[in-house]
């Protein structure tokens, strides 16, 4: 296996990695908001704003891994 082929190996499985670790905070976040407010557990709302938040620091935290490779 060539070092191209092991390192997009190693990158599709740490991103899926911290893909599942984001769910699995945003729904334990979720469910302790929903138990202390004392509501039904359901779908949070997200606002726009915050995702773009989180839109823009993956953005940065990609550019700095690609630029690694420098």
């Amino acid at each position: 296996m060539s070092w191209k082929n092991k390192t997009l190996l190693i990158g599709a499985v740490g991103g899926l990695m911290a893909g599942l670790a984001a769910a699995v905070f945003f729904i334990r976040s979720a469910d302790e908001k929903a138990l202390q407010d004392g509501k039904a557990l359901a779908a949070p709302e997200v606002q726009t704003g915050d995702l773009v938040k989180v839109l823009v620091a993956s953005v940065g935290i990609i550019r700095m891994v690609a630029g690694l490779g420098r």
